[in-house]
């Protein structure tokens, strides 16, 4: 959305509608975000189905008018319909996120005076298509970072479970996380250096003392822009700086993360929970009934995928804990394999 109001300044108004990862319907407009209710769901999943990228409607359309099979016909519908609707694929589920622009009857728009009164659908399905070409590549930019970001965040949240690890997999977090944040640190001071208009060097001493610390990513991004403003300051009039540890002194560092569970132990303890329903419904206890009965529901090569991208971790919990979960070690084929693996070792 902040694309489309640097490109379109001339825009009457841009809202957004988008699935979050917990699955609650937003729809924004750079003041607010609400909550979609169960009725405006509805109305806006119609437009999240439409297989179409792109789509004119009316200035104040009604959602459920909306016929994604519909077209403009006449010119007199062409005038009306200045809100383009752009469609991309949501990271949150199988639909998609949306954004709507109303367009005043006059804008230019690529150094080129378009009116709505005179305006061709053939006119207007190119102007969409540059749009929605012009969107695209930032927003599958902005899903990868936010992917990494998500990647980041759950290694921040391993590495508060040090206890529970040896001390080879400590370090291999460890070192994932100093990438990670050599990486955000890496995309900050381009900004900065871009806003500043000057080259900045990131010595590894500044990347090691930040990677040392459990800050989120809100944080970490504080953090380095006031060290970033000290050096600034500190050399005013140079072109360039030295992004140096020592300008960390003086900044609060404190932060406060809530722990989270080990995700072996998530797998085991959910699939146990399953594997319970089951016994009580009646069935056996298979990876098929196993993927049914989950919160939510999988198939069942997501079982075995699962298990076996935390094979080691699993392995070492079920020595650790040789009587729990003895469902789905007597019951699921992917977890009896390490239980005799780890048996015959």
């Amino acid at each position: 959305m902040n694309k489309a109001k640097e490109m379109l300044p001339m825009a009457t108004s841009i809202k957004g509608v988008y699935v979050n990862e917990s699955k609650s319907m937003i729809i924004s407009d750079f003041h607010n975000n609400i909550v979609l209710e169960e009725s405006d769901r509805v109305k806006f999943q119609n437009y999240r189905k439409s297989k179409s990228n792109t789509r004119w409607l009316p200035v104040g359309f009604e959602e459920t008018r909306f016929k994604p099979e519909l077209t403009q016909l006449d010119l007199s519908s062409e005038r009306e319909n200045r809100t383009l609707c752009l469609a991309f694929n949501s990271a949150n589920d199988s639909f998609k996120d949306l954004i709507f622009i109303e367009f005043p009857h006059k804008f230019n728009l690529y150094n080129h005076v378009n009116d709505f009164e005179s305006i061709h659908a053939s006119e207007k399905d190119i102007i969409s298509t540059l749009l929605y070409q012009g969107f695209l590549f930032d927003y599958n930019r902005i899903v990868d970072e936010a992917k990494t970001l998500k990647q980041f965040t759950q290694v921040q949240h391993a590495l508060k479970d040090q206890n529970k690890r040896t001390q080879l997999e400590v370090e291999e977090l460890k070192s994932l996380q100093r990438d990670f944040i050599a990486q955000l640190i890496s995309s900050i001071v381009a900004e900065k250096s871009k806003a500043l208009q000057l080259s900045i060097h990131v010595e590894n001493d500044f990347v090691e003392q930040l990677s040392e610390l459990k800050l989120n990513t809100e944080k970490l991004n504080t953090v380095v822009e006031e060290a970033i403003d000290i050096a600034y300051n500190l050399n005013f009039g140079s072109n360039s700086l030295i992004l140096e540890a020592i300008y960390l002194t003086n900044i609060n560092l404190n932060t406060e993360e809530e722990l989270v569970k080990d995700r072996a132990l998530e797998i085991l303890d959910s699939y146990e929970e399953s594997a319970k329903k089951c016994l009580m419904a009646g069935l056996k206890i298979t990876g098929k009934n196993v993927a049914a009965h989950l919160e939510p529901p999988v198939s069942p090569p997501a079982i075995t995928d699962a298990v076996k991208k935390n094979a080691s971790r699993i392995a070492y919990y079920l020595d650790k804990h040789p009587t729990k979960w003895k469902h789905i070690k007597a019951g699921l084929k992917p977890l009896q394999n390490i239980n005799d693996r780890r048996k015959a070792s």
